[in-house]
């Protein structure tokens, strides 16, 4: 049987969109600014979070948070 992918698209707040998979759940696939993203899974009182080289994307339900360290600049998102 075919295995249903787990994949979301994300609106955030200010406008960017963020793709996300969750086929390894190990890690999340990020799709951001045109980058392919490899982010693997940390530990977390609640929620999922995923985090490398200053990228974070935090879900909670339908929720997530995306934080870029270097750009100083934290958005919320949302997926349907």
């Amino acid at each position: 049987s075919a295995q249903v992918s787990k994949t979301f698209l994300y609106r955030c707040d200010d406008g960017s969109q963020v793709g996300a998979n969750f086929d390894d759940p190990k890690f999340a696939y990020l799709q951001l600014d045109g980058k392919s993203l490899k982010l693997p899974q940390r530990l977390s009182g609640s929620g999922a979070r995923y985090a490398k080289s200053g990228i974070s994307f935090w879900i909670k339900g339908h929720d997530a948070m995306l934080k870029r360290t270097r750009l100083g600049k934290t958005v919320n998102c949302v997926t349907s």
